[in-house]
């Protein structure tokens, strides 16, 4: 603003003008947080955008590292279900309100006027530890809480659940590229035929971060992936071919426990969000237990009874597990698959019993340094190493970034107002001399 006194401009600033530049300031830091940039790549990678409009951002919930959990939308009401998103199945399936031995919400298909049993058809699925069984129905699901993003999917509805207390979802989505669900199409299926996404890809962000109770800071994109999840320094996926004709699996080249190579006998590594550890494959279990207890010592690890413990006061240092994929190591270091309790230390490995198909399995522990991306229409998967830190840390930089304005604002808003009374002063004097002058 400015003043006339004799005809002579004197300015005069508002420091509530200052203050609202500031604020204004604070808001495009705050709002700078959650802009997701599409991407699209030429060389080496996607010929197309697959973060596009029509790509979904699917918050999910982390639960100390073992489970993680997305949000889907049944029927006309919208009615929500926590989901667990699983690469290693095709299956999709929710509760009855009548299941034997379920725990948790439930859904009324009868209930429902967009939900359809299917005629003849029950189905019992079983797990490493666990299994269930239901009947078929087909329903409207949505993304989201509006019904904006609405499609129709085939799955079970149990009516009985038997030993899966750990599970802590209300339902179970297959994301398998290719379906072993008796015919049903897949969830990426069902996605694309509704005209959801356009390409059948989706990428999944795991946080790191064990004290998680339920905070959202992982994230699933269906129909693309999010330049942010990538670590610093890394802009590219390094793509590997699929070796299976229904599972998320590669070849294995071969499994290093330190600087000690193990021969291994399958050859094939899936990988699986529904298993929260590493399994290492049955034939090649005890050539690694061997050299893990070579390097730890004898005695140090008891191999005999899951969960496998270990003495934590070993002098020797755990060693890093690596992993050799097409010509690239992944490295899996003993913060990621040590838990210390006292002085024991339980390690989050497990053994892969699967006599048709023998393989290991790398599951949450692996993704949560690596962010994987799944392409079922080139049938590959591909790896970048992931941003170090969880989301809510980037809150926490954001906040501490809004304090440290917050403490610029007052201070400046102070300097404003020394500023303000100052020239408040001078013009007031400028006018008691003015009249002076007239007088």
């Amino acid at each position: 603003y400015q003043r006339r006194v004799h005809g002579e401009k004197i300015p005069f600033y508002s420091p509530m003008g200052f203050i609202w530049c500031l604020l204004v300031l604070v808001a495009v830091v705050k709002c700078e947080q959650v802009v997701r940039v599409s991407l699209s790549r030429t060389s080496g990678g996607l010929e197309e955008s697959v973060a596009n409009p029509l790509g979904h951002h699917m918050p999910m919930e982390n639960h100390h590292n073992t489970q993680y959990y997305g949000r889907l939308y049944l029927g006309p009401s919208h009615q929500v279900f926590r989901i667990l998103f699983d690469t290693g199945s095709s299956w999709f399936w929710i509760k009855d309100s009548n299941c034997d031995g379920c725990k948790g919400k439930s859904f009324d298909c009868a209930g429902s006027p967009t939900c359809n049993y299917l005629e003849g058809f029950n189905q019992t699925i079983y797990y490493g530890h666990g299994e269930v069984s239901g009947v078929g129905i087909e329903e409207s699901v949505s993304l989201d809480a509006a019904g904006k993003v609405v499609f129709r999917h085939k799955g079970l509805i149990l009516q009985k659940m038997k030993d899966l207390e750990g599970f802590l979802g209300d339902g179970l989505v297959g994301l398998a590229f290719a379906s072993r669900a008796a015919g049903l199409p897949t969830f990426l299926d069902s996605l694309r035929m509704s005209g959801v996404i356009q390409h059948r890809v989706y990428s999944l962000y795991l946080s790191d971060n064990p004290e998680s109770d339920g905070i959202a800071d992982a994230e699933l994109i269906i129909g693309g992936y999010d330049k942010r999840y990538f670590a610093k320094g890394s802009t590219e996926f390094d793509f590997f071919p699929l070796v299976s004709s229904f599972a998320w699996s590669i070849r294995l080249d071969g499994v290093s426990v330190g600087d000690k190579s193990i021969p291994i006998a399958a050859k094939q590594v899936l990988i699986d969000s529904g298993t929260s550890y590493l399994s290492i494959a049955e034939d090649d279990f005890d050539g690694f237990t061997d050299i893990f207890d070579k390097i730890l010592g004898e005695d140090t690890c008891d191999f005999e009874k899951y969960p496998y413990i270990c003495d934590c006061n070993s002098k020797t240092p755990f060693p890093v597990l690596k992993f050799h994929i097409g010509g690239q190591t992944y490295e899996i270091l003993p913060s990621a698959y040590v838990r210390r309790q006292k002085s024991l230390c339980i390690l989050r490995l497990g053994k892969s019993v699967n006599p048709a198909e023998p393989r290991w399995i790398l599951g949450d522990l692996f993704m949560r340094k690596y962010y994987t991306f799944f392409d079922a229409e080139q049938r590959r998967i591909g790896f970048a190493p992931a941003k170090d830190h969880s989301r809510r840390q980037d809150h926490i930089f954001a906040y501490i970034a809004i304090v440290s304005l917050a403490v610029a604002l007052a201070s400046a808003g102070f300097v404003a107002v020394v500023i303000y009374r100052s020239q408040r002063r001078d013009y007031e004097q400028g006018i008691e001399d003015a009249q002076k002058t007239l007088l």
